[in-house]
């Protein structure tokens, strides 16, 4: 019987390690798939979010070129007097055409019929034609004239082939009499103003319109092999009732990540088990020994108790006091509950008599300790005040009083040491100091790391740089390290000045342009600058986009600009009133060569200064003949990280 209660106990204690164990491994195996159905969401609002600022660009884009086609349209209408003559027709819309590259035709529609036309070599059959027998087009000038503004009709197929937009401007002539001047350009042309090109390599999009004559939803892109528009983003164009459709052509690696914390969680639920099921598996002899040690320890206890017992009275007398004594071979001759009690909390150290001091604590403190017990072995009472970290992370401060053990001849035999927890006073002063300054002092630590990083990364492109053999390689090397400085110089005037919330874009520019024309200067010989930049402080989230912007106009210039030419240079200006800032920059180089136009980007640098043109939400001006000037200005915005572009 007494055979069988210890099978069924030795039976019982195999089972526990197993349940343990499988109860870990699940455990584990399913925090890692929370893991990756979380990191999966993750993704997944990643994409969305970055399809969303596409279709939000592209949108501002757009609208950028209805106000232009608006504003041709109200110039086209002034060709109309009051009692419905139209004079000077052909010379405004010749004017117009040349002003507005984007724009195609010109109209004057009376009554659903077109009755001027600009130009009219190849539009012969377009003049006197009623629009009214296209029922789509006829509903759209009436929706026009109801709401008196601009309003884009089509895309419509056009005379000379192509898909064309018309934007529809209604205006009185004898006070009631409605009449529409239309402004007709390319569907294509629109959505290059727009940008669109510039992400159809990462997205697919998709242009719908009702047809307010069927009421069906009618396509025009036709880009996305299978299109739905339950799966795609969209913005709607309220000028034309359009729908602008977006969504990411590089599949979502939110699957993948979560097919990969799958089997990671497997794989770690098996390991967490095997190593559970070894720590709660240990031999039984291991369990004998220790009972074996233990009983050992209470006879040796009764036989220390009296020799002890006044110095326990004393050691466990205080409340709120560690202490501690130690031999001169650093063993414990004594501790209160305190000590025993922390030791354990702490260090997960069970404190004996003569287990060796060094054996409890980690390697750290015992480096500490070490020389400080030395020094009392040595003759020294001191105290000193020290901080250690407990299991959780969480710091407690502690002062400690050293001391001596001296027996009747005065010969040290030992040391005792007296500790205080006094974590509450030094947490309530350092709480202090901190409530003073910790937003400045983060903020500015955030700043300084940031131009920190940003400087290894431009070491590391230096460094790159010098094994390029191509010079084409190392030029583009140039540029991006110049980008950098750019992003870099404006988190070091963060750093140093006590406003985290602007820049002096003087001192900026001041500091930049020397830096990016000290990299260029072996491409172009005795580039002169002239700059007269007025002490302005900028948003930090424009201050970027306008040194990314200067640093792509000055590199383009050294590049393209004064190759062979002598007497050459650079000016730039920048001067502010009220809250816009108007800049300016001329440089007399050779101006653009044929075939490149610097509203038609073909090239990274000019993308990039119109992205930057867009980012500031600027207005802009640009001469590319005998020379390149481009005048730009754009709204101030407040200070602060909350108004980010």
């Amino acid at each position: 019987m007494v055979r069988g209660v210890k099978d069924n106990i030795e039976r019982r204690a195999y089972l526990r390690p197993v349940l343990y164990s499988s109860l870990i491994g699940m455990a584990v195996f399913a925090l890692g798939l929370l893991f990756g159905y979380l990191r999966n969401q993750v993704v997944e609002k990643e994409v969305q979010a970055e399809t969303r600022e596409v279709l939000e660009t592209i949108a501002q884009n757009m609208q950028y070129v209805i106000r232009e086609i608006n504003s041709v349209a109200l110039l086209l209408a002034q060709t109309v007097d009051e009692d419905g003559t139209v004079s000077e027709f052909e010379e405004t819309s010749a004017a117009l055409l040349e002003k507005y590259s984007t724009v195609s035709v010109l109209e004057i529609i009376d009554d659903g019929v077109v009755t001027h036309v600009y130009p009219g070599e190849g539009y012969e059959e377009v003049l006197g034609y009623d629009l009214y027998q296209n029922e789509r087009i006829k509903r759209e000038i009436y929706l026009t004239a109801e709401n008196g503004t601009i309003y884009l009709g089509g895309p419509s197929r056009l005379v000379e082939g192509g898909l064309g937009v018309i934007g529809l401007l209604p205006f009185y002539v004898e006070d009631d009499y409605i009449r529409i001047s239309a402004v007709i350009l390319y569907l294509d042309v629109l959505l290059a103003e727009a940008q669109l090109n510039a992400f159809t390599d990462s997205y697919y999009f998709e242009l719908s319109k009702i047809n307010l004559a069927t009421g069906v939803e009618e396509f025009f892109l036709n880009t996305a092999p299978d299109f739905d528009p339950v799966t795609f983003q969209s913005v709607e164009i309220k000028e034309g009732d359009w729908t602008l459709y977006a969504a990411s052509i590089t599949p979502s690696t939110g699957m993948f990540v979560w097919v990969l914390y799958t089997g990671v969680s497997i794989l770690g639920g098996l390991l967490f088990g095997y190593l559970a099921y070894q720590i709660f598996s240990k031999p039984l002899e291991l369990e004998r020994l220790l009972n074996e040690r233990t009983e050992e320890l209470f006879e040796n206890r009764e036989q220390f108790r009296k020799s002890t017992e006044l110095l326990s009275s004393v050691l466990e007398s205080p409340q709120n006091i560690v202490i501690f004594s130690l031999d001169n071979a650093f063993n414990y001759i004594a501790f209160n509950r305190n000590y025993k009690a922390l030791m354990r909390r702490f260090f997960k150290f069970r404190v004996k008599h003569g287990a060796h001091v060094f054996d409890g604590y980690p390697p750290t403190i015992n480096e500490k300790l070490k020389p400080l017990l030395e020094r009392v072995l040595n003759g020294e009472s001191f105290d000193y005040t020290d901080e250690y970290p407990d299991p959780k992370g969480n710091i407690h401060y502690w002062q400690h009083w050293f001391s001596p053990v001296k027996d009747n001849e005065e010969r040290i035999i030992g040391v005792t040491v007296f500790s205080v927890d006094i974590g509450q006073r030094v947490r309530a002063e350092l709480e202090l100091e901190r409530s003073l300054g910790e937003k400045t002092t983060l903020l500015s630590e955030i700043h300084h790391r940031v131009k920190n990083n940003l400087a290894i990364v431009s070491g590391l492109l230096e460094l790159q740089k010098v094994e390029m053999d191509d010079l084409r390689l190392a030029t583009a090397f140039d540029q991006s390290i110049n980008r950098i400085i750019s992003i870099a110089m404006v988190h070091e005037l963060m750093y140093n000045t006590d406003d985290l919330s602007s820049v002096d874009v003087h001192a900026y520019l001041e500091k930049l342009i020397p830096a990016i024309s000290a990299t260029m200067q072996n491409k172009a010989q005795n580039v002169q600058f002239a700059l007269d930049i007025e002490e302005y402080r900028l948003n930090i989230n424009q201050a970027i986009p306008l040194g990314l912007l200067l640093n792509e106009l000055i590199t383009n210039s050294f590049k393209y600009a004064f190759n062979g030419k002598a007497d050459n240079r650079i000016d730039i200006t920048l001067s502010s009133k009220n809250d816009q800032v108007n800049v300016s920059y001329y440089e007399n180089g050779t101006g653009f060569p044929e075939g490149i136009e610097f509203n038609a980007p073909k090239n990274l640098g000019l993308n990039l200064i119109h992205a930057q043109l867009t980012q500031l939400d600027a207005t802009f001006q640009a001469k590319t003949d005998n020379g390149f000037l481009l005048d730009f200005s754009f709204i101030a915005l407040g200070k602060g990280s909350h108004s980010n572009i």
